[in-house]
Parts: C-alpha cells; sequence; structure tokens
C-alpha cells in the first residue's frame, strides 16, 4: 500500500531509497540541480560498480556548469532529456517515491512538498504503470552526453583549422572505419601522451577511409611521414580489419527488462540477409530505426556503433541482381585463378556481405547469396558454393 511522505520524509526515504539500491538507480526531474548529498551518493554507488544502471531523465531546462561537472564524475551516467517532462519520480529496482519535490536543496529546506512511496511487492501494477511510462521517457526522449558535447564543443571552437569539409554522407563501412580510427587515435593519446590529432587528424581518417583499398604505400602517401608509419601503421590496419566482425542492420523496437531474471532487448533486421531477430542485451539501448554495426553472438547483442542512415551503398548494399541463368559458375578456387586474390581473401568477402557462411567444414549460400547467384554443391571433402563468373566484377575482385 502506497504510503504518504511530507518534506522530510521525500528526503529522508529518497537517501534510503539510493543506499538501498541493489540493480538501479533512476531519477526523473524536471531540473538537473542535485543537491550535494545525492551527487555524493550517486558517485559512490557508481564507484562501488555494483549498479547495471544509474540513469537520470530531465525536462527542458539548461544545464550549468556545476551540473556539467557532477555528472561527469557518475560513472556510466546514462542521461536522457524529455523536453515536455515535469514529472518527479525516484526508483530503484524494488520502490520508487512519486513527489512534487525536486532534487536541489531550496526545493528540500524551504518548499512544502508532498508525495507517495510505493514498492514493487505490495503496489505491484502501479509500480509496473510507472516503469512502462519511465521506459516511453526514455524511447522518446533524447540521449544525452552533456559534459562530452559541451568539450567537443569548445574544441571545435578553439581548433577552428581542424574542421574539413566532408561528403554529405559516408558509406555504412566507412563510418564504422571512421569510429574505430577515432578510438584508435584517442587510445594512442593516452597512451603516449600526444595530442590525438596530431597522431591521426580528421583529414587523414577521412582519406583513409575513403580509399577503396589501402596499401602500405598509399598510407606513407597519406601520413607523409615513415616514423608515424612506423609507430601506427600495423595498428591503422589491425583497427580497419576489425571492420569484417560488425553486423549492420536497423533497429526495429526495444524492451527494457522487467525483472531480474530478464535482460533488455533489441530487435534488429539485419541489411545482409534481411532477417528480423530479437537479441538479449546488457548495452545501452539503441532509438528505435537506429542504424547500427553491431557485434553479434548467437542471441546476444553486443558492443555497437551508431551509424547515420546513408544512400551511399556499400559493396554489402550495393550489388545489382542479375540473370545469372546463362552464367558460367566457378569454385572459389577458380575465382581466385582469375581476380588474382586468393581463395581466403574471396571467402572472407563473400562472408563478409552476407552471401556465405561457413558451419564446421561445410560451406552454404545464404538466402541473399542465391539471390546472387550462389549454388551449393556436394564435394569429397563437403558441401562448398559455386558462383557465377559475373561474382568477380560485382565485387570488385579484379
Amino acid at each position: 500500500m502506497a504510503k504518504y511522505l511530507d518534506t522530510s520524509q521525500i528526503s529522508s526515504e529518497l537517501m534510503q531509497l539510493l543506499k538501498e539500491a541493489k540493480e538501479r538507480i533512476i531519477l526523473v526531474t524536471y531540473s538537473l540541480q542535485v543537491n550535494s548529498q545525492i551527487q555524493e551518493r550517486l558517485k559512490t554507488r557508481s564507484k562501488l560498480g555494483t549498479l547495471a544502471e544509474i540513469t537520470l531523465i530531465y525536462g527542458n531546462t539548461k544545464i550549468k556548469n556545476a551540473e556539467l561537472q557532477w555528472m561527469s564524475e557518475v560513472d556510466d551516467l546514462k542521461v536522457w532529456q524529455k523536453k515536455n517532462l515535469h514529472a518527479k519520480c525516484y526508483i530503484n529496482e524494488n520502490k520508487a517515491i512519486i513527489s512534487s519535490m525536486n532534487l536541489y536543496d531550496y526545493s528540500q529546506t524551504t518548499n512544502n512538498e508532498m508525495g507517495f512511496l510505493i514498492t514493487k511487492e505490495e503496489d505491484p501494477e502501479a509500480y509496473r504503470k510507472m516503469m512502462d511510462d519511465v521506459d516511453d521517457l526514455r524511447i522518446n526522449g533524447e540521449r544525452k552526453r552533456p559534459w562530452l558535447e559541451t568539450v567537443d564543443t569548445i574544441a571545435e571552437e578553439l581548433k577552428p583549422t581542424e574542421i574539413i569539409e566532408k561528403p554529405q554522407s559516408f558509406t555504412y563501412h566507412q563510418q564504422i572505419k571512421r569510429q574505430l580510427l577515432e578510438f584508435y587515435r584517442s587510445q594512442m593519446s593516452s597512451h603516449i601522451k600526444q595530442n590525438a590529432h596530431s597522431i591521426l587528424s580528421d583529414d587523414e581518417i577521412h582519406e583513409i577511409i575513403t580509399k577503396n583499398e589501402l596499401t602500405i604505400v598509399i598510407l606513407k602517401q597519406i601520413l607523409k611521414n615513415d616514423k608515424k608509419v612506423n609507430q601506427i601503421g600495423s595498428g591503422i590496419f589491425d583497427v580497419l580489419s576489425e571492420v569484417k566482425e560488425y553486423v549492420i542492420g536497423k533497429i526495429k523496437n526495444i524492451k527494457y527488462q522487467k525483472d531480474e531474471f530478464t535482460y533488455d532487448q533489441v530487435e534488429m533486421t539485419r541489411f545482409d540477409d534481411e532477417s528480423s531477430y530479437w537479441y538479449d542485451t546488457k548495452q545501452e539501448l539503441p532509438k528505435k530505426n537506429q542504424v547500427v554495426a553491431v557485434h553479434l553472438n548467437k542471441n546476444w547483442f553486443n558492443a555497437y556503433l551508431s551509424l547515420e542512415e546513408s544512400e551511399i551503398k556499400d559493396s554489402v548494399l550495393g550489388l545489382i541482381k542479375q540473370d545469372y541463368s546463362k552464367s558460367v559458375f566457378l569454385t572459389t578456387k577458380e575465382l581466385s585463378a582469375i581476380s588474382g586474390k586468393s581463395s581466403r581473401e574471396i571467402n572472407s568477402s563473400l562472408v563478409s556481405l552476407g552471401l556465405m557462411k561457413k558451419n564446421g567444414d561445410d560451406w552454404f549460400t545464404t538466402a541473399k547469396g542465391e539471390t546472387y547467384g550462389g549454388k551449393a554443391k556436394d564435394g569429397q571433402y563437403g558441401k562448398f558454393v559455386i558462383w557465377p563468373k559475373e561474382i568477380i566484377a560485382d565485387l570488385k575482385l579484379e
């Protein structure tokens, strides 16, 4: 049964709620002003690392520097803005306080506030409906990282010469490469104590990711510095090789976990074979209709990159469907002899494009692979796939 709370009781129950949390803390409030006691409690809980989630959802309020400071010190803090939000609701996995009270000192020490405490055990229906509304706020709100956004803005203002003209859109694979290289230079910056942009500039990243094929010779032409190539060249090639580990798709729907026995879930339509599945995840949930590049492991949606919708096609999306009924069909070994590429490279290309897959010693064509002429055959050493000769031109394997 709900318990009525006056001003002092709200403050007392709130601190207890933060202390008792074992899985999550969710603070829904109009204002981002938070008193020092709550700031310290959130910082402590984040440093202990025992919570799966610390979330702050706020309304249409302007962020001040003092607020940026404390938020940046809460590890893995997730922040959403919902501009028409005026509710105040403070939640852990077992109970919630719904009240008129904001989180800053003036509200707690001067105003007359009222509120109610509900528990998941005694008020399951109210708790469930409240969490449904909180999920709606997150799904329809705007994900924010204000402490990073402000730093990025200042950096851009201080370095106008770093701003370069780029095409309106990159392909999805180029976007993945760019994000991985930006992360790589940030890691290198921390490791060797050198400015990230001097290690690898935006212009250099732009040149690297827009090359159809990157070789060490081309990399030397881009970096114009043999010492730099020797220092970071192998790292760049290692980073670019990671692209094939990502699956690209669009998020159809998301679900937040409802109890301690379930996980958040993501429904995604893959671009390679157009299949749609629900995946469990421990990652921060992406938005519906967001294009992502993700590491998938069976039914798990793991680390991912958010991508912008692109009208520029990757080879994975840009193959032209043809009539292969009169084509000459070849094994990958025969394709290798014609193209000059190794069988391993051709197999890797076909797999990364979602046209072929391997199970044990057997190779199979996917539904998409069949569309582009792939045919499965039984051989002496297991199943294999043959392809129309035209696939060499389609995949630009010459």
